[in-house]
């Protein structure tokens, strides 16, 4: 009996080992391990660019559900109901206030006062139904009256006195009113207050004690009448949950919701909810992948991401409208990666003809899939912002300086671009002040923040306008090189274009120095192949379409659909073009098409490989020509002004708006009007990445 015994006991010792070690386990994955990127929650900070506020106001038709969140966790737990007579509510911390237009401000002017001293009665209540009983039973002998939340159960309060001292002189007409002792409570760090913003009656107090970890939180009551019930804050339209984080006496807003609909909103406003299916997709994708790969960027702020460009533009749901909504709802829990990871999905409004390598953007190293790329489907001088200019004094470019906090004394006496990057952005620009410091901006992005309110882009050049009339592009000589060298297109107009142009449909162009030229017959390439070029040309289309054509290549102009294709010298069974590569068999043959894979729309773990290359054959739309600049004397200066040839004001033009980094939002506009699949421009813009269904966050 007692070996027995000591067995029994023995295999319960064991059971419970067991049970502690696989509760260990548990406790050790992350809560997100198995959650899908569409089941999951996410905070937006819709407070970042203004700061805490003293009171919050928010609107809801049908009223209102309080309740609260734990420690940052997504499950709203309600604990009061309020109808459509509280429709218009405040929430303030617990100070006196004074209600004026609308408003709550802790000034003493000619407005309602809401004191923050209440008398609170002796009995907790353990339901809301009996504290609501009991508010309504004192209301009914005239006093204000309403329950506050304590955590684990509620309290009635009386009135909104602006002081202890005259809380006081109510006790006893209270405590009779309500049957029961009654105490001052008042000015509490952690209560918030809501106010009726109708009437200026309290109707509600969170009175959590911070162990607890609990923020108050309000989401709408439900709208029969709506296809989804919204929340207003000013004057935009919220779904979700608004969460009320008292931040020293102040109150941070942020909006709880779900990725998905998180989505639906700032695809709204980040671009046009009028453009097509294919770049509202694309742009799902990038803005899912992006609130992913930054998803603690502002957790120190209390949430994941702000509302501003900082993140993603994000204003709720007023823009909302059924192609949004389908673009967002069709790529479910995809996202963007690279070699596995998610990408860093950056974009920007318009490029103005070319995106931008990240390290030239930001410094530090270079990622491979943020590269340059010929953005040949953004149709800059139609765009907003896509062509610009503006023209400052020295007096204007010196108070930039001082205001953004840097050691500058007097006007700008020289300003200049110092260097260019190979795609034409600024790299560095050089600004001098009265005393001949001179301060210097590298990187595209700080060259960009050094002419703040002046550009909106690096994609620009200065002009100095002297007191004479006469101007000169401001830049040294190693920028000028650069400039007036690019192959792919002229910065400024005027400089010589030093790639010969040849007309497809010109015979003259067989003449040109240094070509062979061979008739050729073969499937889709019957046509003309020049061999060898002495120097770089430019092949011009009868239609504008401009393909540069590099030292050594063999390039073939196809007499059969009138495509240009190039094929580099070493790997003899390729054809190059702007767009892409395509395999040709040995004899320059019909090439072997390959076919693009079908984007998946389930299978966990599935790597879209598609590509995004035009195939022979296939209609490929005509890109938009990129122009330039204005016309300008072409003698470039970097010397101070001197003399009586004095600069009286700098005019910078420019192209495109944005870092540049990334996906142009313009360009993706133009490539999903061409025809081109929410794949294809991913891939167009972000070099070498994968797309992932159903992504898993762990």
């Amino acid at each position: 009996m007692k070996g027995n015994q000591m067995k029994n006991k023995l295999c319960k010792f064991i059971a419970i080992f067991t049970a502690l070690i696989l509760l260990m386990l548990c406790s050790a994955i992350p809560s997100s391990a198995n959650t899908t990127v569409q089941d999951m929650y996410l905070r937006v900070g819709l407070y970042y660019n203004r700061g805490t506020q003293l009171s919050v106001n928010a609107f809801a038709e049908n009223g209102f559900i309080f309740g609260r969140y734990a420690n940052m966790g997504h499950d709203f737990v309600p604990v009061y109901n309020v109808g459509a007579d509280d429709r218009f509510i405040a929430c303030v911390a617990d100070k006196t206030v004074y209600m004026r237009d609308n408003a709550l401000s802790e000034t003493d002017y000619s407005g309602l006062r809401i004191g923050a001293y209440h008398l609170e009665a002796a009995a907790e209540y353990s339901t809301e139904q009996s504290v609501r009983a009991a508010a309504d039973s004192v209301k009914n002998m005239g006093y204000m009256a309403f329950p506050a939340y304590t955590g684990t159960s509620y309290k009635l309060r009386v009135g909104a006195y602006s002081s202890a001292e005259e809380a006081a002189t109510e006790m006893s007409y209270v405590s009779n009113a309500v049957g029961q002792n009654v105490s001052i409570v008042g000015e509490k760090s952690n209560v918030i207050t809501v106010v009726n913003m109708n009437t200026g009656d309290i109707i509600f107090e969170f009175d959590c004690d911070n162990a607890y970890g609990y923020t108050f939180a309000a989401r709408p009551q439900y709208q029969p009448d709506a296809e989804f019930s919204t929340m207003k804050h000013g004057s935009y339209r919220y779904r979700g949950t608004f969460e009320y984080q008292l931040k020293s006496g102040k109150i941070n807003l942020v909006n709880v919701l779900e990725m998905q609909e998180y989505l639906y909103g700032v695809l709204s406003y980040e671009i046009y909810p009028s453009w097509p299916l294919e770049v509202q997709k694309a742009h799902a994708l990038i803005s899912r992948t992006y609130a992913l790969s930054h998803f603690d960027k502002h957790l120190s702020k209390g949430y994941n991401v702000c509302s501003s460009d900082n993140c993603q533009v994000y204003y709720g749901c007023g823009r909302e409208n059924d192609v949004v909504r389908q673009a967002v709802d069709e790529t479910k829990g995809m996202v963007i990666t690279y070699n596995g990871e998610l990408a860093d999905t950056y974009f920007f409004s318009a490029s103005g003809g070319y995106t931008e390598s990240s390290s030239n953007v930001w410094g530090g190293e270079s990622k491979p899939y943020l590269q340059p790329v010929r953005d040949y489907y953004e149709d800059t001088n139609n765009v907003s912002n896509g062509a610009w200019s503006f023209e400052v004094t020295p007096e204007q470019l010196g108070n930039v300086q001082r205001q953004k906090g840097r050691d500058f004394v007097g006007d700008v006496t020289n300003l200049y671009v110092d260097e260019y990057t190979s795609t034409g952005n600024v790299q560095r620009v050089h600004v001098t002040d009265s005393r001949g410091k001179t301060l210097t901006f590298s990187t595209c992005e700080k060259s960009r923040a050094a002419l703040s309110g002046f550009v909106k882009s690096s994609r620009f050049i200065i002009i100095k306008v002297y007191s004479d009339g006469t101007q000169e592009i401001a830049e040294s000589a190693q920028a000028r090189n650069v400039r007036t060298t690019l192959n792919w297109s002229n910065i400024v107009t005027g400089i010589p274009d030093r790639l010969p142009n040849i007309d497809m449909y010109s015979t003259s162009a067989m003449s040109l120095t240094g070509l062979t030229a061979n008739a050729f017959a073969g499937g889709w390439y019957s046509g003309v192949v020049y061999q060898k070029p002495a120097q770089p040309i430019m092949i011009t289309k009868s239609d504008g379409t401009a393909y540069k054509i590099n030292d050594g290549a063999i390039f073939v102009i196809d007499g059969y659909s009138n495509y240009v294709y190039a094929m580099n010298q070493e790997a003899s069974t390729y054809v190059q073009t702007e767009d892409g590569v395509t395999r040709l068999d040995e004899s320059l043959g019909t090439p072997a098409t390959p076919t693009p894979t079908p984007v998946p729309t389930s299978a966990p773990g599935v790597v879209v490989t598609a590509t995004p290359t035009p195939m022979p054959g296939e209609p490929i739309p005509a890109p938009y020509k990129q122009d330039n600049f204005s016309d300008v004397a072409l003698n470039s200066d970097n010397s101070p002004s001197s003399g009586s040839k004095k600069v009286v004001k700098y005019i910078i033009e420019g192209r495109g708006w944005g870092h540049s980094v990334g996906l142009s939002q313009e360009g993706a506009h133009g490539m999903a009007v061409a025809g081109y699949s929410f794949d294809q421009i991913i891939r167009y813009y972000y070099t070498g990445v994968g797309i992932a269904a159903n992504y898993n966050k762990r």
